[in-house]
């Protein structure tokens, strides 16, 4: 999540460096405008990246340090809390005889998309441009065997016909059906990530605000945070992009750990301050001289209770007091586990197990206004108008809404959808209820209307739901979110070490007459 010196860089630090700038780059547009609790939203090609930030400009942001494994092999490393789950622009749409599928296989870069002229399968973005969610006449001309043609629609209605009537999928709209069928499947899969990620750190999502990003999420933002329940959302004017923009916006950090396995107590707490003196000598890298004359330090304690292994980060403020640690200590447990652990003589004993010391040097700010933004005045706003009339296939049907350039919006309009809002780097869907407000630096605060003025129909039940394949992979997803949930909670509320740590359990789902419908093996 920081910047380091070239003579200091390890290669293995480097691996997650651009949803690393992603989230820098989320968590300082939200502290600027005052979001405390932001969900960052990158939709990219192959993947999609979730994580959270607390609203701070100058962070923390959160770390995890478990043992991760990426394309099969192990890294050990402090990194950024980022969960990835394989729904992206290239994900394959097929039908596996049982169920239609988004992922987890990418078409990548080459191939491609089948609208990419070069031969490749159905994907996510196919289903955006047969839907009209994607304009290519919007799109630049690098498509193509030569990378000099614009992106061809002529194979996605017959593919996409052929996937339907493999579904059994009938009628004159049947191409349309699966694809919006299929982008209902990748939303609710990007949707469960993001509850993963607020329910394991204890926090509800419905108070967070949501920051899309990345050259796929314009298209998919209302749709994920209307499945949240999540209101406002947030599109940088960079947002397609933002990755870049926030590896540039980034502090110049070093980070230097000590492993110290001891109780908490004065005494061990007075021991380190000589250390914290002389740039903590013992740890792994030390500061460079001129970073610790210049940047501000932030120490932080890893605790835990003796006899596990799950470390809790407290800020530190570098006193030998452990008293207000503790109290840290219990109320961050509470919060992410259910329940405070009873520390004393006779009950737990706190183990601190590290000290990270941050020497921070912030990076630059946040920059000029960019495209779509800017001073407003009533001629300005008076005189913007759509581009053009867009088709778009929207909640079963096809219709005619407005498609805007972002240059054109200024500080204070509103664009009520349905509407698309095309940029340099990206492609955005307003659905119908969302509008987007246009604020002084550019960036479009979405909001869902009002729920009284939305007119709902009776919601049908479950027995009613035809059982295709679309419906039996929606609710296979939304039965194994729930498994995995019970999970999640199980493993936060446990004291048992066999289950908080082992992972010794598995939860399950099953129908009234003892049937499985669905598990989700933790062990």
């Amino acid at each position: 999540g920081g910047l380091i010196a070239p003579e200091q860089l390890r290669a293995k630090d480097t691996i997650l460096s651009g949803p690393a700038g992603g989230l820098v780059g989320a968590s300082r547009i939200g502290a600027a405008l005052g979001f405390r609790e932001l969900v960052g939203f990158d939709m990219g090609g192959t993947s999609t990246d979730v994580s959270w930030s607390d609203g701070s400009d100058a962070g923390p942001l959160g770390h995890r340090r478990e043992l991760s494994e990426l394309n099969g092999l192990p890294l050990q490393a402090a990194m950024l809390d980022i969960h990835t789950v394989a729904a992206g622009g290239g994900s394959l749409i097929r039908f596996d005889g049982l169920r239609l599928q988004v992922g987890p296989a990418s078409a990548g870069a080459d191939p491609g998309p089948a609208c990419y002229g070069r031969g490749g399968p159905l994907t996510v973005t196919d289903a955006n441009l047969l839907l009209g969610r994607l304009q290519a006449s919007q799109m630049p001309v690098v498509f193509g065997p030569s990378g000099d043609q614009p992106l061809d629609a002529t194979p996605l209605r017959p593919g996409f016909a052929a996937l339907a009537a493999s579904l059994g999928c009938q009628g004159d709209d049947a191409a349309e059906q699966v694809a919006e069928g299929a982008l209902a499947i990748a939303v609710e899969r990007m949707a469960e990530a993001i509850r993963r990620i607020s329910i394991q750190q204890g926090r509800d999502v419905r108070r967070a605000v949501l920051c899309s990003f990345g050259g796929a999420g314009g298209q998919h933002a209302c749709a994920v945070a209307e499945a949240l329940g999540i209101e406002p959302g947030l599109l940088h004017p960079l947002a397609g992009v933002l990755s870049a923009y926030g590896i540039g916006l980034a502090d110049e950090v070093q980070l230097i750990e000590r492993s110290v396995r001891q109780p908490l107590t004065a005494s061990v707490l007075q021991a380190l301050l000589p250390e914290l003196a002389a740039g903590v000598p013992d740890g792994s890298r030390e500061a460079p001289a001129a970073l610790r004359l210049t940047a501000r330090r932030r120490c932080t304690l890893q605790l835990r209770t003796a006899g596990s292994d799950t470390c809790l980060p407290v800020p530190w403020d570098e006193g030998p007091d452990p008293s207000p640690l503790l109290e840290a200590f219990s109320a961050e447990h509470r919060r992410r586990f259910g329940y405070a652990p009873e520390l004393g003589a006779s009950a737990a004993t706190v183990v601190l197990e590290r000290l990270s010391v941050e020497w921070i040097q912030p990076g630059e700010g946040l920059g000029a206004v960019v495209p779509g933004g800017g001073d407003s005045s009533a001629d300005a706003s008076d005189s913007a108008s759509p581009v053009e009339m867009a088709r778009v296939y929207l909640q079963g049907a096809w219709c005619s809404i407005p498609l805007w350039s972002r240059e054109s919006l200024r500080c204070g309009m509103h664009v009520e959808g349905p509407a698309l809002i095309v940029e340099a780097t990206g492609t955005n869907l307003l659905l119908p209820h969302w509008d987007a407000q246009v604020l002084a630096e550019g960036s479009l605060l979405f909001r869902h209307q009002s729920r009284e003025d939305v007119p709902v129909g009776d919601v049908p039940r479950l027995e009613d739901q035809p059982l295709d394949a679309l419906t039996l992979e929606l609710f296979s997803n939304r039965f194994t979110a729930i498994a995995e949930q019970m999970g999640t909670r199980l493993q936060q509320t446990s004291s048992s070490v066999n289950i908080k740590e082992r992972l010794d359990f598995s939860c399950a789902l099953f129908d009234r007459s003892g049937a499985l419908v669905v598990n989700a093996p933790h062990i």
